[in-house]
């Protein structure tokens, strides 16, 4: 999915309406799945790592959107299995 042309034109209930639509399909949740994995590592890479939203993350992953995140632990596995 891509943004519409008119998104920055459009009122906010329309756009809560398309991220709602979005969210629901197979592609909204591998996508909130990619990004909590990726978010959740870069966050205990900081400096001072906010643990529990990290942890938080990680359940939200794991559970409800473990399609998405599973594909990035499979991606991070084989990179490291096939590092040179």
């Amino acid at each position: 999915m891509s943004k519409p042309e008119n998104w920055d034109k459009m009122p906010e209930i329309e756009k809560n309406d398309v991220g709602e639509q979005f969210f629901r399909t197979t592609r909204g949740r591998l996508m909130i799945g990619k990004a909590l994995f990726i978010a959740s590592r870069e966050m205990r890479k900081q400096k001072y790592p906010e643990h529990s939203d990290a942890d938080d993350m990680e359940i939200l992953g794991e559970t409800l959107f473990s399609f998405g995140y599973n594909i990035e632990i499979a991606m991070e596995e084989y990179k490291a299995s096939n590092a040179v």
